[in-house]
C-alpha cells in the first residue's frame, strides 16, 4: 500500500468533499418523479422499454446515492497519526466520476421519456386561458383519466 503520510495536505481536502455529492440524488429524485408522472400522463406507463429506461434512472441515481454516502471509501480507508479517518481517495475519485457523469444521463433519458415537456410545459397562465387552455387539456394527454393541472407543479 502506497504511504498516504506523503500526500500534500490539500489533497485531503479533496478526498472528503468528493464523498459528499448525496444532495445531487435528490435533485434526481424529483426528476425520476416527474419524469414517472408525464409517462403517466402519456399513456404509456407500461411499455416495457420505457420502464427499462425509468428503472435505469433509478440505477444510475442510487449509485451515485451509494457511492457519495461514502461506505466505500471510509471503509477502505485509513487512519491518520492524529487519528481522523481518511477516506480512500480512489474511492473517493470513483465517487466523483459517478457524479459528474450520471445525473446528466439521468437528465437525459428523462428528456427521452417525457418528450421534452419538462422544458416546454405550458404555464399556469396558458392553461388557465379561455381558448388555448381546453385544447392543451385535450391533446398534452395520452389517457382519458389524466389529470393535466398535476403539471403546474412542476416549476
Amino acid at each position: 500500500m502506497l504511504n498516504m503520510n506523503l500526500r500534500p495536505p490539500w489533497s485531503y481536502t479533496t478526498t472528503y468533499q468528493r464523498c459528499s455529492y448525496k444532495c445531487e440524488t435528490d435533485v434526481g429524485d424529483v426528476l425520476i418523479g416527474a419524469t414517472a408522472q408525464i409517462i403517466d400522463l402519456n399513456g404509456v406507463a407500461k411499455v416495457s422499454h420505457i420502464k427499462d429506461k425509468l428503472v435505469e434512472m433509478a440505477n444510475l441515481n442510487e449509485t451515485v446515492r451509494g457511492s457519495s454516502l461514502a461506505l466505500a471509501s471510509a471503509y477502505e480507508g485509513w487512519k491518520m497519526k492524529s487519528d481522523v479517518q481518511m477516506n480512500d481517495s480512489i474511492q473517493a475519485n470513483v465517487c466523483k466520476q459517478n457524479v459528474t457523469r450520471f445525473p446528466n444521463e439521468i437528465a437525459s433519458l428523462a428528456q427521452d421519456l417525457e418528450g421534452g415537456l419538462l422544458d416546454t410545459k405550458p404555464s399556469e397562465l396558458e392553461l388557465e386561458h379561455s381558448d388555448i387552455g381546453p385544447l392543451i387539456r385535450k391533446f398534452l394527454v395520452g389517457h382519458d383519466d389524466a389529470d393535466v393541472d398535476s403539471i403546474k407543479s412542476y416549476g
